[in-house]
């Protein structure tokens, strides 16, 4: 959702200053799951999106569901990166599905259901002239909907997914089914598809358009972790002093 400053009050030379942004991130399953926090507990990065999706999925869904089908749209630093992909293949890897299909929408002319979560969300932020607090926006989105479930996001549920993944998978991967091998760079953004599957360890099938015929298969488990276990980073904190670092720049 777009961003939600803090304070929000009618006062003018409030718009120029600088404010605390709130953070807003949706899953649509059969209800919606809402996690909202501050630019003070995490960043807006992979590192949140893969570890809030790792939550709702041990939360609601069965361990009998062996299909999984992700929508998302094109978010380069959030959605459509080689840290969800990793996160992905570990999903399957693992065992905690069999199947997992990754659908990117084509911009511009796909909507999520998110966005009406979103827009119901605002609809009542916007009844209310003055926020002050993180609380008062949680209990607004809470009351603008039954069928949301708002959960506040903590510093200690980021979990290092970039940094734990790179241990296990690479960028450069071992191209199966290309032309031109030796020049074959893996790109996410030039897929709109990317399949996964338990039983081929490693191996992204992506496709450049969706239910496309031109499909690239690549292994991108390195040679050394194929014979191990691999598991998710549930001990490793993406802020282990519970503090997101604050980039200064010098004008």
């Amino acid at each position: 959702m777009q961003n939600l400053p803090l304070p929000m009050i009618p006062v003018q030379y409030i718009f120029y200053l600088r404010k605390l942004w709130v953070n807003c991130f949706g899953i649509k399953t059969m209800k919606s799951e809402i996690f909202l926090y501050h630019k003070g507990v995490a960043h807006k990065g992979s590192n949140e999106i893969g570890s809030m999706l790792l939550k709702n999925i041990e939360t609601n869904i069965p361990s009998n569901v062996k299909n999984l089908y992700f929508f998302s749209d094109g978010t380069c630093g959030q959605n459509w990166n080689h840290t969800m992909i990793r996160f992905c293949l570990a999903l399957a890897d693992t065992g905690h599905f069999e199947q997992i299909f990754h659908y990117f929408l084509v911009q511009g002319h796909s909507y999520l259901p998110n966005y009406q979560d979103f827009g119901t969300n605002k609809r009542m932020i916007c009844k209310n002239d003055r926020i002050y607090t993180p609380d008062e926006y949680e209990e607004l989105c809470a009351q603008s909907s039954n069928s949301f479930h708002v959960t506040k996001l903590l510093s200690t549920d980021v979990k290092d997914v970039d940094g734990w993944s790179k241990e296990y998978h690479t960028k450069n991967p071992l191209a199966r089914e290309v032309p031109n091998e030796a020049n074959f760079k893996f790109a996410p953004t030039r897929y709109s598809e990317l399949c996964y599957n338990s039983k081929e360890k490693g191996v992204i099938a992506a496709y450049t358009s969706i239910d496309g015929l031109q499909k690239h298969s690549c292994q991108l488990l390195e040679p050394a972790s194929w014979n191990i276990d691999i598991d998710f980073p549930s001990s490793i904190a993406a802020y282990p002093s519970r503090k997101v670092p604050i980039n200064i720049k010098k004008m």
